[in-house]
């Protein structure tokens, strides 16, 4: 569990309650947890799955794929594969992922995700 605060009695206090009511160690600031990296400067906390979808990336041999700033254009339609043939189990392993990226730090992946699945 993760306990954010900017008021560091109040957090001190949470810790203190949470202790009293259940076994737990205080593991300090975190920097990742579940694939989400936390960023802290001074305009606030990012959280960003980068490394998570490297790693999808290069299981589903993609990792030389490219970027771009629009994930789909919204009048796009999508047809059937034509091309090699992709298993049920790995389209729905990529989709797994991507559906965890999406409700995690990418909702604006949510509408092409959308139309995968």
């Amino acid at each position: 569990m993760l306990i954010f605060g900017t008021d560091h009695d109040q957090v001190d206090k949470t810790k203190e309650f949470m202790s009293s009511k259940f076994s737990m160690k205080d593991m300090g600031v975190a920097n990742v947890i579940l694939g989400i990296r936390i960023k802290r400067d001074d305009m606030g906390i990012t959280i960003t799955q980068s490394r998570y979808i490297e790693k999808i990336l290069k299981k589903l041999n993609h990792e030389k794929c490219s970027t771009i700033s629009t994930p789909i254009e919204h009048n796009i339609k999508l047809l059937p594969n034509t091309g090699n043939a992709v298993s049920k189990l790995e389209y729905s392993q990529a989709i797994g992922c991507l559906m965890y990226a999406m409700t995690s730090t990418r909702p604006d992946i949510a509408y092409v995700m959308g139309k995968l699945k």
